[in-house]
């Protein structure tokens, strides 16, 4: 199963003492629990709901317990494929472990999941190995673009670059999102592609641009002429020295400010961009705001993202090793750890 997980701008829940606070925010930090969540049914709370319950009270609870299928079913009320759809999101996370053990009446063997490592902190750490190998990887597909766009920029006659006039433009005061958010997960990059190719996988792999199978080439040619990835690859990435207005960006793609706006806003929640203003000679009119990569390259601003990443899963660990200690003062039921042949 591929590895997914979602990495936010958040504080560590430290100063919180409630454990069902501290676990709610942390499973929509994470994307365990999507932002907004309805449990849908006759529930009241998300306390009360399926996979809250599934992962607080069997997984964290009991870390030392491996779980059938069944047994969950029954402990929570509810349906075996609901398990599972619950259990797959978990999963994807590297947080559980899959073993088996035979039946004594059938003598079948039976799926068994169980808490990575029986310890919460400790399953915590491998998720965080999976994240670096994902930050890895991304950060091989930026080093290979952007060589490959300086090779290209160099058969450019520099007399015909475009020039700047940074000395009129001001950082906006909002330069950075509150609302960082980056969702990773195991999407291959293959460096060896055209450059074309190797930017749609690595706009895809940071969820900028919807997956798509390789082999769908219909769709991998309509992402190529869509607006989307124009903006990014066009007017961001290949003439990243320019500032660009909204006005500009909609003239320069054919297209509206709504749909300029909606793709600007997902690469500032990913902070790979900087706003800019220019104060207006003329008065109560508002500061022309325009938008470029940070720093104006792209390996600069992936190593400002990289470096907010790090400090979010930092946060994350201290959550982590908070909702442990409270979990452990309420005493973590015991029981025997079960051995995996």
């Amino acid at each position: 199963m591929a590895f997914e997980i979602v990495v936010e701008n958040s504080a560590p829940l430290t100063d919180i003492e409630d454990l069902d606070t501290v676990a709610i925010s942390f499973f929509n930090q994470i994307g365990y629990l999507p932002q907004g969540y309805d449990p849908k049914n006759e529930v009241a709370t998300i306390k009360q709901s399926i996979p809250y319950k599934l992962f607080l009270d069997c997984f964290l609870r009991t870390q030392l317990k491996s779980w059938t299928v069944e047994e969950l079913a029954e402990k929570l009320s509810t349906s075996v494929p609901t398990i599972y759809r619950h259990l797959f999101k978990l999963q994807s996370m590297d947080l559980l472990w899959e073993h088996s053990k035979k039946d004594e009446k059938s003598h079948y063997p039976r799926k068994l999941y169980s808490l990575r490592y029986y310890n919460f902190p400790l399953a915590w750490g491998f998720v965080e190995k999976n994240v670096e190998s994902c930050i890895f990887s991304l950060r091989n597909a930026v080093n290979n673009i952007t060589q490959r766009i300086e090779k290209q920029s160099k058969l450019i006659d520099s007399q015909n670059r475009e020039k700047t006039d940074d000395e009129n433009w001001i950082a906006a005061n909002d330069t950075l999102t509150p609302n960082f958010r980056l969702r990773f997960w195991d999407r291959p990059i293959d460096l060896s592609k055209p450059i074309e190719i190797v930017i749609l996988q690595f706009l895809q792999a940071i969820d900028y641009l919807p997956f798509c199978d390789d082999d769908d080439t219909e769709m991998i040619q309509a992402q190529l002429n869509g607006v989307p990835y124009r903006l990014f690859v066009e007017c961001l990435l290949k003439r990243a020295e320019k500032r660009w207005t909204s006005e500009e960006l909609a003239e320069f793609l054919d297209t509206s400010k709504p749909t300029i706006y909606r793709h600007i806003k997902k690469l500032l929640i990913l902070n790979l961009l900087e706003k800019s203003a220019l104060e207006s000679n003329e008065r109560r009119k508002p500061p022309k705001k325009a938008f470029r990569l940070r720093y104006g390259n792209l390996a600069k601003a992936w190593n400002f993202l990289e470096a907010y990443t790090n400090n979010s899963l930092r946060n994350y660990r201290k959550t982590v090793e908070h909702l442990q200690n409270m979990l452990e003062s309420s005493k973590i039921e015991k029981t025997v750890v079960p051995l995996i042949r």
